[in-house]
């Protein structure tokens, strides 16, 4: 028995070892979770009448934060993801509101507000240009969402983000738009309650390897 559990502390530490290697290339993947309720909808048979206001919304949205700033100056960021898994993915009413996997074009937005320079607002925006249609085979156009903050103290720089948006710090939030309106005659807004930062594998198995050894001591 005892030298069974020296074998498992042993694969646990090399998986650990291993995935440390590997934690510059795993870290560049940022997945934050969502969850919200629906505030406002247009349905003009594209949803079938499945979702009302009130209705939960949850999911997902993940892009790589080692990407280039497509934008030279400096206060604004454009980080443009082309390939999976970068996007989004969200569910409400039975319908998935998804980037497409094979046409990604997901794009991570940041204005960092300077007095003198950029008087507007410090502002952090997602959008997801090419997405897949829905079950019913209605058009999905474009999903959206922007945070806002008119103190200009939010954001320090113009960098891609790598953390979940801090509600604290922001203080205006614009409705999460999910726009079928072209083609898929629906236009869902979504108040976004709580975002998370979805730990990458390696974190995971270093928490497990943690509860795993303590648990030995007792």
């Amino acid at each position: 028995m005892k030298k069974a559990r020296v074998l498992i502390v042993f694969v646990c530490v090399m998986a650990v070892v291993i995935c440390t290697v590997c934690m510059p290339v795993r870290a560049q993947l940022i997945t934050i979770a969502i969850t919200g309720q629906v505030s406002s909808v247009t349905d003009a048979g594209g949803l079938d009448g499945k979702i009302h206001i009130g209705d939960s919304v949850i999911g997902t949205y993940t892009y790589n934060s080692a990407v280039p700033d497509l934008d030279p100056c400096s206060i604004w960021g454009r980080y443009e993801n082309t390939s999976p898994p970068a996007g989004i993915w969200l569910e409400c009413g039975g319908f998935d509101f998804r980037t497409d996997p094979c046409n990604v074009r997901f794009v991570i937005g940041v204005e960092n507000g300077t007095p003198g320079v950029n008087p507007w607002a410090d502002n952090y925006h997602i959008e997801s240009y090419n997405n897949l249609p829905l079950s019913n085979g209605r058009l999905l156009n474009v999903i959206s969402w922007s945070l806002i903050d008119l103190t200009k103290t939010a954001l320090s720089s113009d960098a891609c983000p790598t953390t979940a948006p801090d509600f604290s710090k922001w203080g205006d939030r614009d409705t999460l738009l999910i726009d079928g309106m072209r083609g898929g005659e629906f236009r869902i807004g979504v108040n976004v309650t709580s975002t998370t930062l979805i730990p990458e594998p390696a974190t995971l198995l270093l928490l497990g390897f943690g509860a795993f050894v303590l648990s030995k001591r007792k």
